[in-house]
């Protein structure tokens, strides 16, 4: 197990807190990475989550091809096309979302894979 000790701590400035938490979630999607086989998909869980206006999208494609990402509502409805794009390897979208507050699904779609997730949003 890693830990990041933050020095230098100035009260108020949230600079080091950022940049932690961008290193543990560095650290951690290199340790996923590291468990999968070259063939293997992956789609993570969006972070933060829940979360209220901007979300962070990763997923994993072992080889060359189209992808996509949809946002259903909780009643199935595709209410938006996230990512749409020919790509290979480790992939990571960000999105600002004004939706209302809400349990969603998003749920990544290639030629050989498919994996659904849900988000929450909060107001």
């Amino acid at each position: 197990e890693s830990v990041l000790e933050v020095t230098n701590w100035v009260d108020g400035d949230s600079r080091f807190a950022t940049n932690a938490i961008s290193i543990a979630k560095m650290v951690e999607t290199i340790h996923e990475l590291s468990l999968l086989n070259s063939n293997d998909f992956m789609l993570k869980q969006n972070m933060p989550n829940p979360f209220k206006d901007e979300t962070t999208i990763s997923f994993y494609l072992p080889y060359e091809c189209h992808a996509t990402v949809e946002l259903y509502s909780i009643m199935g409805e595709c209410i938006a096309l996230l990512y749409s794009e020919i790509a290979s390897g480790y992939v990571e979208t960000i999105h600002e979302l004004s939706l209302p507050a809400g349990t969603y699904y998003y749920r990544l779609q290639t030629p050989g894979f498919s994996n659904t997730k849900s988000m929450i949003i909060v107001r």
